[in-house]
């Protein structure tokens, strides 16, 4: 489907968009957006199309009500901090990173979801990509649309669940989710909607938290659930029925061996799929003391304790 991105009128991009319940034609109305199977109405908050499905998961209700709560608890100055941190710690390999996925090529459709402040989205979108940007948080939305805006950059932000996305399929030929598909407990489901909004000859690039002895310690910090039988069952008991949530900051997120990774994207039916480190600045801010912060670092290059890794995969 050919959809040109540079112009920002609703009836330009809706071309794009289903309706998350019945996957029928959306139309434009007066008021919003409307199914013209199901009838149900979307309303438009801020510029921005809210298209969550009718009904979602406890867990996506969890992560929506935790990072709303996150990005109106951030103040003008920590946001400044945080752009200044990501820019000067991370920006520069993601990229990197992400252009190991595809070639570069001006005028393509790129999707981030999950976005957040789509600092990554921006970037691509001054590169010529066409910018889509995903997540379930409108208040990460605003945040994002405002950044671009302040920033002269063009691009569309959408609401929804990634387990029913309000896109129609061989959309995007770059599809982006930097630690996002950790937060589902059905990752398959997940992965397959990916596989589905990515365009024929695409490639979709994901980062997770990997596995290791850092998941099960540190990690457990936030509430991490390692992906393994048992240890999966008594993390969810611990963080969800007798915690209450409470460390949970991120909402719910997993952490997953490459084995169960590469079992997850092949069986959604992306082929080559390759799984690496992701070499990550790790700010580690509960430890005070510098020369541990830098042997904890050292650590992490050992795979025995790797944060996270990278997924690359292709769709014919």
């Amino acid at each position: 489907m050919e959809v040109n991105l540079y112009h920002y009128s609703i009836d330009r991009f809706i071309d794009m968009l289903q309706c998350p319940d019945c996957r029928s034609k959306i139309i434009n109305v007066k008021t919003g957006l409307t199914c013209v199977s199901c009838k149900r109405h979307y309303h438009i908050d801020n510029g921005i199309p809210m298209m969550l499905p009718s009904k979602m998961s406890s867990e996506m209700k969890t992560t929506i009500s935790k990072w709303n709560q996150n990005y109106l608890n951030w103040t003008q100055e920590g946001l400044s901090k945080l752009r200044e941190d990501f820019y000067s710690n991370y920006l520069d390999d993601i990229i990197k990173d992400i252009e190991l996925a595809r070639e570069f090529r001006k005028d393509e459709m790129f999707c981030e979801i999950g976005c957040g402040p789509s600092w990554i989205g921006m970037e691509m979108a001054k590169k010529r990509y066409c910018v889509v940007a995903f997540d379930c948080s409108i208040e990460a939305l605003k945040l994002a649309k405002k950044i671009y805006t302040q920033n002269g950059v063009k691009g569309f932000f959408i609401c929804g669940d990634m387990l029913k996305s309000p896109f129609k399929e061989n959309l995007f030929h770059l599809t982006y989710g930097g630690g996002t598909i950790e937060h589902f407990r059905n990752t398959q489901q997940a992965v397959d909607e990916i596989y589905r909004i990515t365009a024929r000859g695409g490639s979709a690039f994901n980062t997770v938290p990997y596995l290791s002895v850092s998941s099960l310690t540190y990690r457990q910090r936030w509430g991490n659930i390692p992906d393994l039988p048992v240890l999966k069952q008594i993390a969810e008991i611990v963080h969800i029925r007798l915690l209450k949530e409470k460390y949970m900051i991120f909402g719910y997120e997993k952490s997953f061996t490459m084995k169960k990774l590469k079992k997850i994207f092949c069986k959604a039916g992306f082929y080559n799929v390759k799984i690496e480190q992701y070499r990550c600045h790790l700010p580690i801010n509960f430890i005070k003391n510098e020369y541990i912060k830098v042997f904890i670092r050292k650590l992490a290059l050992n795979q025995l304790f790797w944060p996270m890794v990278y997924i690359i995969a292709y769709k014919h």
